[in-house]
């Protein structure tokens, strides 16, 4: 569909457009619904992606499709404690890389780097080549100035996606604190390359 079209391409205002013209006609369609929920908290709007996501489990979705997005869409709001209380506090044998982070998040926005230091480790030990655990794990080190390991994590984020723009702008802050500003400058230039949509000029 045009809607997932515009996404990959990270042409929010347009995917969100063609979404909303599509749920009023079909206000039940879940797919529709999540799209919309992922789109929104894209655009910072964590208020309409909460609503979006309501409205997908009132028309079928299950927790485990919802979980995630519910919990970002409250991380956009600046409730981290709320998204723990969707993720749980503690790891299972269940949890995917993408919960890992999100917990990982959520303890670090509460100023409990400990506890996201445990998540990201624990996430990495069961998905090591998971980009955004190793970017996680960077934006950590780099916060406590341990500019070394943050950047052998984020070169190793490089390694494995590097189109992504959260590994592409870790990489080009992590060179900034370092002081290597031509590779930052080169960092910096591929993510606006690959992602003008989501970068100021």
């Amino acid at each position: 569909s045009k809607a997932v079209a515009y996404h990959a391409a990270h042409d929010y205002q347009a995917a969100r457009i063609e979404l909303m013209n599509a749920l009023q006609s079909d206000p039940k369609n879940v797919k529709a619904r999540l799209l919309a929920a992922d789109v929104m908290i894209e655009l910072g709007d964590g208020m309409g992606a909460e609503r979006e996501i309501t409205l997908a489990r009132e028309a079928g979705a299950g927790e485990a499709e919802t979980r995630p997005l519910l919990a970002r869409a409250y991380l956009q709001q600046m409730l981290p404690a709320k998204a723990l209380d969707i993720l749980g506090e503690e790891a299972d044998d269940t949890d995917s890389a993408e919960i890992y982070r999100l917990r990982g998040q959520a303890f670090g926005a509460l100023d409990k780097d400990e506890q996201a230091e445990q998540q990201f480790e624990q996430g990495l030990a069961t998905f090591p080549q998971d980009p955004l655990l190793l970017v996680n794990m960077a934006r950590l080190r780099h916060s406590e100035r341990a500019l070394d390991e943050a950047a052998t994590l984020a070169a190793k984020a490089a390694e494995i996606a590097p189109a992504l723009l959260d590994v592409q702008m870790m990489n080009a802050d992590v060179a900034l604190a370092k002081g290597d500003l031509a590779n930052a400058q080169i960092w910096f230039d591929k993510a606006i390359a690959a992602y003008p949509l989501d970068l100021p000029a």
